[in-house]
């Protein structure tokens, strides 16, 4: 699940995860130091599966993986991710900051943005929780955004064409599989 969008905040912004990105992600989270309180195994203890399920998290139709970096250079410095807890009744929520990056406020800017995003929500003296309902956002903004980048272009050249209406439904059709 992609959000299609970038959360920009005053020094870091959060944007979908990229196959470029394992690099990086899988550096921090396998790192016996930085990933001391993560869940995933140490890097000596990487089987195929697990392997498997990094080199495609890209692809993820339950779990939403995000890359955070930072406002001006892009340099990546963190992730966060949403995925189907144990029970499939709701979602977890898991972000890393680069060592070389903590204590410098980093990771509460990057899970703001999920808060204001209305993704995340804040239960005082209790924790950080997946908005019921998140999963539903996410689609409805890149619906929107799909609607705004690919289906009003798609329009406005199908009218420059003279193309009615019918005929590019017709032709819709056609590709549809």
């Amino acid at each position: 699940m992609k959000i299609n969008t970038e959360l920009t905040g005053a020094r870091v912004y959060i944007r979908d995860y990229r196959p470029a990105d394992l690099d990086f992600a899988a550096g921090m989270w396998l790192d016996g130091e930085n990933g001391r309180y993560l869940s995933d195994p140490a890097r000596d203890y990487v089987d195929e599966a697990f392997q498997k399920a990094l080199d495609t998290l890209q692809d993820s139709e339950t779990g939403c993986y995000l890359t955070v970096c930072l406002n001006g250079t892009g340099e990546r410095v963190g992730t966060c991710c949403l995925f189907p807890d144990e029970c499939r009744e709701g979602y977890d929520i898991g972000y890393c900051v680069h060592k070389s990056r903590w204590g410098q406020g980093l990771a509460g800017e990057a899970v703001g943005l999920l808060v204001d995003e209305g993704i995340l929500y804040k239960r005082r003296g209790i924790g950080m929780f997946v908005s019921k309902g998140a999963r539903e956002k996410i689609l409805s903004k890149r619906k929107a955004a799909f609607a705004e980048n690919h289906v009003a272009p798609l329009l406005a050249e199908a009218r420059s064409l003279g193309i009615p209406k019918e005929e590019l439904l017709i032709m819709i059709g056609e590709r549809t599989v």
